[in-house]
């Protein structure tokens, strides 16, 4: 039994790693994953309504009838001087390589145009805890 189950968290823990590898490839040479269904802009439909534009932009808008959430900000790239990328970079390793598990949006895609990386997730609705403010997060 403890050897089936080795091999069952080594499986989980490769299947994770291919995930986030495909993050990097992206970052590389913009060759998108096959789980994204969103590859630029026009993918998105109806009024895009900006909710948020202080270190990155945060939008809302619609995705083949459903509501998203686009975010977008940061030069693409890794280098020192391009921090915003590098965060987005990491935003992504992180909803890619935990795609499916509880509580992580769904990543639907993201591109690169004039430099800068936008990405998509599905929208999960109203934030449910507070801030640093003691005032739930208004989206």
């Amino acid at each position: 039994v403890s050897l089936a189950l080795l091999v069952a968290h080594a499986t989980a823990a490769d299947e994770m790693l291919a995930r986030a590898a495909t993050i990097d490839a992206f970052f590389k040479n913009a060759t998108t994953p096959a789980t994204w269904s969103v590859r630029s802009r026009s993918d998105l439909t109806g009024p895009i309504t900006e909710i948020y534009d202080k270190a990155k932009r945060v939008s809302r808008a619609h995705v083949k009838g459903r509501r998203v959430v686009v975010k977008a900000g940061g030069r693409h790239g890794l280098s020192n001087e391009n921090r915003g990328a590098g965060v987005l970079y990491f935003e992504l390793l992180y909803l890619e390589a935990l795609r499916g598990a509880p509580g992580i949006p769904e990543l639907l895609g993201a591109w690169v145009e004039d430099g800068n990386v936008t990405y998509v997730v599905r929208d999960c609705g109203q934030a449910i805890g507070a801030g640093t403010s003691g005032k739930p997060s208004i989206l």
